[in-house]
């Protein structure tokens, strides 16, 4: 489940495999994608995770379908709708998936193997950014950003990290 700056909640249900808006009195507002078949691109397949950008005008869902992990991005467009725009196909499956106030998506993976990394994509999905281990943690059990500048990261022993996003965009 997210929401927007208007109150409005997306909410992932996995019986159906999409994702139901509504409005701040809790109305139905719109269905974003359609169920459909494990190799079929523009459709959902075990949706888990959505992130909203604060406007509400970009939705990403992560399909955890095991032939074609995928990020699905969804564009409202001036009639309230929510048309498919695009994927970007992911390795790993997916931790956490959240927009911050800069409308850079942060996708973090859960992988046994390798220390857990934060990831900042940019709006044609290529990667700007990531925070890995090496600043200061080894898993991050969550994190959150505020509506000013900061990203809090809370590492697998309860310690708390704090980043600013304006940095960590120009920073390689």
């Amino acid at each position: 489940i997210d929401s927007d700056n208007e109150g409005y909640l997306y909410v992932i249900d996995a019986k159906t495999d999409v994702c139901f808006v509504y409005n701040n009195k809790g109305g139905f507002v719109a269905q974003i994608g359609t169920k459909g078949k494990k190799k079929e691109f523009g459709y959902l397949y075990k949706p888990t995770k959505v992130a909203v950008e604060p406007t509400g005008e970009n939705i990403y869902i992560f399909d955890d379908n095991s032939t074609l992990r995928k990020i699905n991005v969804y564009a409202k467009d001036a009639h309230g709708a929510y048309p498919y725009s695009r994927h970007d196909k992911v390795s790993e499956k997916v931790s956490s998936l959240k927009v911050n106030n800069y409308k850079r998506l942060m996708v973090s993976y859960a992988s046994e193997s390798n220390p857990q990394e934060i990831n900042f994509f940019n709006k044609d999905g290529t990667i700007e950014r990531s925070l890995t281990g090496k600043d200061s943690f080894i898993v991050a059990k969550d994190y959150e950003v505020d509506d000013a500048e900061n990203i809090y990261i809370l590492n697998n022993t309860d310690d708390v990290y704090v980043f600013k996003q304006q940095k960590l965009l120009r920073e390689k």
